[in-house]
């Protein structure tokens, strides 16, 4: 649901209606999200076309109300608690360029500029096998130390029930994927992706080219004396693997810094 919309009032009801966290900006992306995530069908009709016609503010009312409405700030805030809530990115230079025109549009040019402390940084998924005691206290002392040049979001293989299409999705919209244990990526089951391009008749190449190709993959080498040959060149070739000499949190530190 984005912009115009059809839905019955009990359904706006029952899925919260909108976020108040979110004062003007990204509160439908929102909705709907969490109505997807009750179970109902979120589409868009492409037969059909309706345009908002927009007009410049009339009046000093008119006026205030565009500010709010596209103010930069405003919307950098929305998005900022959107992207804590979901855990992926929403704002982006396009966006804000996008603002920056439509302000100059309407009329409305503010003096509101976005500080730099502000900015995302940028943000790391952590694939590891399972999370437990033992694996808190890695990830722990793994992001203590990185936390400065980037968000974490951690992905245990076990939760998204080892499943390469699951594996796929829950690492969109970061900037770099560090595989913890390279077992994870040999393990990996293309079929299950066959499978899942089958049942919803999408294209393979279409899908990788949207959902893969654009992705960088971070992996821990295996020790030499390990099959590197016949490990590295599996079936999951598709994804974009950087396999690096890791032994401690600064050489990873120091990859990220680098890519």
């Amino acid at each position: 649901m984005v912009g115009a919309s059809v839905l019955r009032k009990s359904t706006f009801i029952e899925c919260g209606k909108f976020d108040e966290g979110m004062f003007v900006g990204f509160e439908d992306n929102d909705f709907s999200i969490t109505a997807f995530k009750k179970g109902y069908k979120v589409a868009t009709i492409g037969v059909l076309g309706l345009i908002h016609d927009h007009k410049k503010p009339e009046n000093q009312n008119d006026l205030e109300y565009e500010k709010q409405r596209f103010s930069n700030v405003r919307l950098l805030k929305s998005a900022r608690y959107f992207e804590k809530k979901h855990n992926f990115k929403i704002w982006n230079e396009v966006t804000e360029n996008w603002l920056k025109e439509k302000e100059k549009e309407l009329g409305i040019t503010s003096n509101e500029e976005i500080k730099e402390n502000e900015i995302v940084k940028k943000k790391l998924a952590v694939v590891i096998k399972n999370l437990n005691n033992k694996t808190q206290e890695v990830v722990n002392n793994f992001y203590n130390n990185i936390k400065d040049i980037c968000d974490m979001k951690i992905i245990p293989f076990e939760d998204i029930e080892s499943n390469i299409v699951n594996l796929i999705f829950a690492i969109q919209n970061v900037d770099k994927v560090y595989i913890m244990d390279k077992d994870i990526l040999d393990n990996l089951d293309e079929k299950q992706l066959d499978e899942y391009l089958e049942k919803y008749y999408l294209n393979k190449d279409e899908f990788l080219n949207r959902y893969v190709n654009n992705l960088e993959i971070i992996v821990k080498k295996k020790e030499a004396k390990e099959d590197k040959e016949s490990k590295e060149n599996n079936n999951k070739n598709f994804f974009n693997v950087k396999l690096e000499n890791i032994k401690n949190d600064d050489d990873i530190r120091k990859i990220i810094e680098k890519y």
